[in-house]
């Protein structure tokens, strides 16, 4: 936790992460007055969609660009990668071209969507190619440019949501957030050719042989990690067909505030992890000491930060948002809760791909993903009784997330002590 190298480029991602969080934050007090809650629903489900199918575009193998030893292999796995996204795209767009309205009634969407369901395959394919683009940061060490790359999306986004909202509120979340995403896919791409990606014959011949050499992550990992994501966006979706969308907007706000956090140093700390974990995994070098410290650390933080917002956290949201989202600080209130156990447990669990444990992962996504469509089966209950159930459901899986990777590396530690005997 302490090593020098750790703690610089942990820091830097903090500090790029914190600053590129603070911008839509501060925005949030105007934004959440110019728009309605509505349309903030309308947001969090065009949101979801994008964030679901793009873990499928790019078939999971954004999570292999660490693992090869030489960079050329790597090159080849990220230029495999934009292409399969490129292709999943265009066809997410053909299927909505023929069929918009039937998926929206199928699914239960809100009509509002219907609007900007063309540009959401073009908002699929930059934020697959973001996740693609960082992993190969995330290789090569990278942290500052990660971080510029946050603040110059959020610069982005934040002056065009704010710009549309003073001129045309109808659409401006949207449209400012694919603007932010466009700057992004952009500038990571220049990033790429910055720290040595190349486009050459040499690459694109390794294509193959390397989208077979890690096969398993499309295979044993990508309907798991799918079902996964889809269970994390299951509320945002259930509550809209359930309730209402003004609902769905004030469990989007809560659900913003509290990933704060987790964005600004859980999965921060958590790009750095991979990049060590998987460092020390082909040194034979020990990895227990420092989990063990960030995983101190890191539940300190949350226990700190769930009581705070537990006692505070209505006053808090009516005071900085305005009286209309009452409702979402009492929502936080409870919900703080699940996402501190995510908070912990999420960075240290990156260990499964460090160590290539993707089957015993996949199993545990399944579980989860199960356990969350129960929520589309029972009979419908009052709002609140849901978040307690969604609650419950998420403190259990993570618990059990957290054992599982603490498993992973004393098993980890128990293998390199008996290489050495």
């Amino acid at each position: 936790m302490f090593n020098s190298e750790f703690l610089k480029h942990s820091s830097v991602l903090i500090g790029g992460t914190l600053l590129a969080q603070l911008i839509p934050i501060l925005l949030q007090p105007f934004l959440r007055r110019m728009f309605t809650p509505e349309e903030f629903g309308i947001m969090a489900v065009y949101f979801s969609i994008v964030s679901i199918v793009c873990v499928v575009a790019s078939l999971n193998y954004q999570a292999a660009v660490v693992l090869p030893e030489e960079d050329e292999d790597a090159m080849a796995i990220v230029m495999g990668g934009v292409v399969i996204s490129a292709i999943v795209s265009i066809a997410v767009f053909i299927l909505f071209l023929l069929f918009s309205d039937g998926l929206l009634r199928f699914f239960k969407l809100p009509s509002g969507l219907k609007n900007w369901i063309y540009i959401l395959p073009i908002s699929i394919f930059l934020n697959s190619i973001h996740l693609i683009f960082g992993n190969w940061l995330t290789r090569k060490k990278a942290f500052k440019a990660f971080a510029i790359n946050k603040v110059s999306r959020r610069v982005a986004e934040g002056a065009a949501q704010l710009g549309l909202g003073l001129k045309w509120k109808s659409g401006g979340l949207i449209l400012g957030t694919f603007f932010g995403d466009l700057v992004n896919g952009l500038t990571y791409f220049w990033q790429y050719r910055q720290t040595g990606g190349v486009f050459r014959g040499s690459v694109w011949a390794r294509v193959k042989k390397n989208l077979l050499r890690y096969k398993q992550f499309p295979l044993v990992s990508l309907t798991p990690n799918l079902l996964s994501t889809v269970s994390l966006f299951i509320p945002v979706l259930l509550i809209t067909q359930l309730y209402s969308t003004e609902i769905t907007g004030q469990f989007d706000l809560s659900r913003q505030i509290l990933a704060l956090p987790l964005s600004l140093i859980s999965m921060s700390v958590s790009q750095v992890l991979v990049q060590k974990l998987s460092e020390s995994r082909k040194n034979g070098t020990s990895v227990l000491p420092q989990m063990r410290n960030i995983f101190l650390v890191l539940a300190g933080l949350s226990v700190a930060g769930c009581l705070i917002v537990f006692f505070f956290g209505e006053i808090l949201f009516t005071w900085i948002f305005g009286e209309q989202w009452r409702f979402s600080g009492e929502i936080t209130e409870l919900l703080v809760w699940s996402y501190g156990i995510k908070f912990v447990v999420g960075p240290l669990a990156i260990a499964f791909i460090a160590f290539e444990k993707l089957l015993l992962n996949s199993i545990w996504q399944m579980a989860y993903f199960v356990a969350m469509a129960v929520l589309y089966v029972i009979p419908k209950l009052d709002f609140m009784d849901f978040l307690y159930l969604l609650i419950g459901i998420d403190v259990f899986f993570y618990v059990v997330y957290g054992l599982l990777t603490y498993y992973i590396v004393v098993d980890y530690e128990k293998k390199k002590y008996d290489r050495l005997l």
